[in-house]
């Protein structure tokens, strides 16, 4: 979590609850498969999450 606050610059006070809510979300989704989050895997991560729902229009029927 500290390696993404100063990554991003951002102080924890200036998180919104969702903000919070995403972090450790990722968190939780790499601790449970044994693997250790990163500000790399956070940023690929909700990345491939939003291009997922970008292109969710073309896999609708």
């Amino acid at each position: 979590m500290a390696e993404l606050l100063e990554y991003y610059r951002i102080h924890i006070s200036q998180l919104n609850p969702l903000g919070m809510v995403h972090s450790r979300h990722f968190e939780y989704c790499f601790r449970s498969q044994d693997l250790e989050p990163t500000v790399d895997h956070f940023r690929r991560f909700y990345q491939m999450q939003a291009d997922v729902l970008q292109n969710t229009s073309i896999y609708r029927v």
